[in-house]
């Protein structure tokens, strides 16, 4: 799902820069690597070590350090000529620039736009009303990152048939997020409202400090009759946002009652823009402890073999703390929304079964069974699959499974955050009882909802595997998947349609909330078509041609019960992300000696540039879009390999959508988020093993 908090708190297996290393692991590695844009940003650079001694056979014990630094810079929105400007009428698109803009958009009582602005508009910002290009400065398309992450793994023989093993990962991320200056409903002297933005206090900011640790201790081992596993994992994840260039409401509504503060000015007394600015502080934990066991081994010999089987179950405990600073928490804060201290915490068991059955010598069938109990929900999840080997070059496989999945703790009790958005859509003025053709300023609130169900989907696979000679090879597999109460975030029109608006007490702006919901079910079906070739000859050496594809046949959504199922596939999807009816990846690699090169061939389908269903006639097309990648490493020194490459080489541009331009639900940088802005970027490293 897809979820736009600014705050962001939960466990995640930290050091993802690392890879997962030999148990037995020795001797030294060292690697760096520098990457660059050809715009000279985005500019990555990586540094690792990893070291690791002792031999689990002869002296039963290894141990395993890495340590990995990863550092990027951002990418301007205002540095790519595609999301320079969110006015895209230059690209044969509409203008999306904010309605808040610093000059002041004069309101009436039902605050609907005058025309009039409180200064004078300059008339490349004027568009009907007076416009703020928020692409044209401090936004990035590409986030930056600072991120150290360490892993120590450890194993020990503790006898012929038991091993210990013991996992230890830290990480820590050092974020610093820009936001534009706060925008507000602001009072002229005679009390008017308008909408604005306070530029001459500066760009909102935040800076969030993150510590992810995860510890994992587990025995394995076998008697005569089963296998057993039994371990104890930990994850806590810690996050402290400071924010800056954020204001007290109360001395600010104040202020602007008593004229001691123009909104509109840039040359308010420093000490008075000072004694209104404050610091929210927040701080978030969390909290998964799980303890797993199981056994497995096989139980009675069958015509066809013998029987096996495993069964497991699982205990898990999380827990969540969430802390905004006391004026967060009154709804105080400028620029921001108010936030809910939260302490939540859940149990859940899971155990599950599986027996793998040979019923022929050339049929094998598999059948299993989860139980997951959580406090609100619980359910029982089967699974049955079947593979027939019909020849030594061929198989077929089917499958059926049932899945589950509760919202999480932050889902439930998590942070919100709201942004200022411009209504402007036809269907949305309609829902929202206005003439087509409005322009209403509101804030749209998103985040968390302790209301959510668990999602619950049902999978069907049908597919066959081929071999037809030694050089050739490749599968083709057929899909089917359903979800039940897909958790994800409603568009504004949804919001708007099941009516989840409401005003601001301190400003009386609208907002429409879009937090997490239920909101649909889902259903997507296709075929996904793997081939691999392969050769060897004294000009190109070891030579293969690999093709992936993946082909959709619907992409159907339920937007709320009681509705039909709407395809959304060849369109820009609904709230989901865009829905093209293929993707392909073609990739061809040649091994020379030392030497080995890939080319790497990225497609996807053109699109309806539209997010609904059924499509009007005459609806324009996203165009297809095709990226290639050059790769290349060479192992030619002892010890050393050398890696480098192009990603984009051609430098292609993503292709403009409008649905994306002009839609407050999506990026607004002017091209599907199946893409980035980033261009042509170069790498290369160096690695370096003692053995």
């Amino acid at each position: 799902f897809k979820q736009k908090t600014a705050y962001e708190i939960g466990v995640r297996l930290v050091g993802s820069e690392m890879c997962i290393r030999d148990r037995d692991y020795q001797g030294i590695e060292v690697n760096a690597s520098y990457g660059s844009t050809s715009k000279h940003d985005g500019v990555e650079q990586k540094v690792g070590f990893t070291t690791g001694f002792g031999d689990l056979n002869a002296d039963r014990y290894n141990v395993l350090l890495a340590v990995d630094y990863f550092r990027r810079t951002p990418i301007l929105r205002k540095n790519r000529e595609i999301s320079k400007s969110v006015d895209f009428r230059r690209l044969g698109g509409s203008d999306g620039r904010s309605v808040f803009a610093p000059e002041g958009n004069l309101l009436d009582a039902d605050f609907e736009f005058t025309g009039a602005t409180v200064l004078p508009c300059p008339p490349e910002k004027l568009n009907d009303i007076c416009r703020y290009d928020f692409n044209s400065s401090l936004l990035t398309a590409y986030n930056g990152a600072d991120r150290l992450s360490t892993m120590l793994l450890g194993s020990f023989k503790v006898s012929e048939r038991i091993t210990a093993y013991s996992e230890i990962m830290y990480a820590k991320t050092n974020d610093h997020f820009d936001a534009h200056p706060v925008p507000d409903i602001f009072s002229t002297s005679t009390g008017q409202p308008y909408t604005g933005r306070f530029m001459q206090g500066g760009p909102r900011m935040t800076d969030r400090d993150s510590d992810m640790a995860h510890l994992a201790f587990s025995l394995e081992g076998n008697t005569d009759l089963f296998d057993w596993k039994a371990g104890y994992n930990f994850g806590q994840s810690t996050v402290l946002n400071k924010d800056s260039n954020y204001y007290n409401r109360t001395l600010w509504d104040e202020a602007i009652a008593a004229g001691t503060f123009d909104a509109t000015s840039f040359s308010n007394p420093d000490a008075v823009v000072s004694a209104l600015k404050v610091s929210p502080r927040r701080e978030g934990n969390s909290i998964v402890k799980n303890l797993t066991g199981q056994i497995s081994g096989e139980a009675f010999q069958l015509p066809a073999g013998r029987l096996g089987y495993a069964v497991g179950i699982s205990f898990l405990q999380e827990r969540l703390t969430d802390y905004p600073d006391v004026l967060s928490q009154q709804g105080l804060v400028v620029g921001s929304i108010q936030q809910a201290a939260v302490a939540a915490k859940r149990n859940a068991k899971s155990v599950f079964a599986e027996l793998s059955i040979p019923i022929l010598k050339n049929l094998e069938g598999q059948v299993a069974v989860r139980h997951d109990k959580y406090p609100a929900e619980s359910k029982t999840s089967p699974k049955v699959a079947l593979k027939l080997q019909a020849l030594p070059q061929l198989a077929f496989r089917a499958s059926y499974a049932e899945s589950f999945r509760p919202p999480s703790l932050k889902q439930l009790y998590g942070a919100t955050e709201q942004g200022a958005i411009t209504i402007t859509d036809d269907d949305e003025c309609r829902a929202l009882g206005r003439a087509v053709g409005c322009t209403v300023p509101a804030f749209r609130v998103e985040g968390s909802n302790t209301e959510l169900k668990a999602e619950k989907g049902k999978t069907y696979n049908l597919g066959v595997i081929f071999e037809p000679t030694s050089w050739l090879n490749g599968s083709l597999d057929y899909f089917m998947i359903k979800k039940k109460d897909d958790i994800n975030t409603p568009t504004t029109l949804q919001a708007l349609q099941a009516g989840r608006t409401g005003f601001d007490p301190n400003s009386g702006i609208l907002l429409v909330f879009r937090n997490l919901s239920n909101i649909s079910d889902v259903e997507t079906s296709g075929i996904d078509l793997d081939l691999k070739a392969s050769f060897k000859s004294d000009l190109v050496g070891k030579f293969s041609v690999r093709n992936s594809t993946t082909y959709y046949f619907n992409a159907k959504q339920r937007n709320a019960p009681g509705e039909p199922l709407l395809d959304y596939i060849d369109t820009y999807g609904s709230g989901g992300g865009p829905q093209p009816q293929w993707r392909n990846l073609l990739n061809i690699t040649s091994e020379i000696g030392s030497w080995t090169t890939s080319l790497l061939l990225r497609s996807t389908a053109s699109f309806y540039d539209i997010d609904q269903s059924p499509v009007p006639d005459g609806t324009r097309r996203v165009k297809s879009h095709h990226e290639v990648d050059l790769t290349g490493s060479y192992k030619g020194f002892k010890g050393f390999e050398i890696s480098y490459g192009v990603k984009n080489l051609l430098d292609r541009d993503p292709p403009f959508s409008n649905t994306n331009a002009s839609n407050n639900d999506y990026s607004q940088q002017g091209f599907p988020e199946l893409y980035s802005s980033r261009g042509r970027f170069f790498y290369a490293g160096i690695g370096y093993k003692f053995r």
